[in-house]
């Protein structure tokens, strides 16, 4: 039997016909960036097609950040990364399942690392206004290691 890469991060993506070759590209860079890569090893990659899709932009976002998508899959419909010359600045995973309406933009989980404890991060789910946040249905700030722990049980 034929032994077959298995990276630890798997991205689900649907994607526009246009953006499918530059998609490809940034989670190949997210695949060889995995601590055990081994570019020995053959790697199956599939990347499903629609004409009417979104984009999933995965370059410049935090790692906790890609390890939610890969946790949530579909759930994500869109990944705004945060601002590089700001510290603080916030991924921001848009939330299928709730449509732009007058006053809002839909959900969203905001991804921050926190700059008062090291490796703790602020993971919170908010209702996003055309002003900004408002309204968190719920806020944690956890280690690293229990980011995925955590968000797997607020999504259970």
């Amino acid at each position: 039997m034929l032994e077959t890469y298995k990276p630890e991060t798997i991205v689900s993506m649907t994607v526009a016909d246009d953006e499918a070759e530059l998609q490809f590209s940034s989670l190949m860079n997210v695949v060889r960036k995995e601590k055990n890569f081994d570019p020995s090893l053959p790697l199956t990659i599939t990347v499903r097609q629609t004409p009417v899709g979104y984009t999933k932009s995965l370059e410049g976002c935090y790692h906790v950040s890609l390890n939610i998508v890969a946790l949530l899959g579909e759930k994500i419909v869109g990944i705004e990364p945060h601002d590089p010359e700001e510290k603080e600045s916030s991924d921001v995973l848009w939330l299928s399942g709730y449509s732009e309406t007058e006053l809002s933009c839909g959900r969203a989980i905001f991804v921050t690392p926190t700059t008062s404890v090291e490796n703790h991060w602020i993971i919170n789910e908010c209702t996003v206004s055309k002003v900004g946040r408002n309204g968190t249905h719920w806020t944690v700030t956890v280690p690293e290691a229990e980011v995925i722990s955590m968000v797997e049980k607020l999504f259970a």
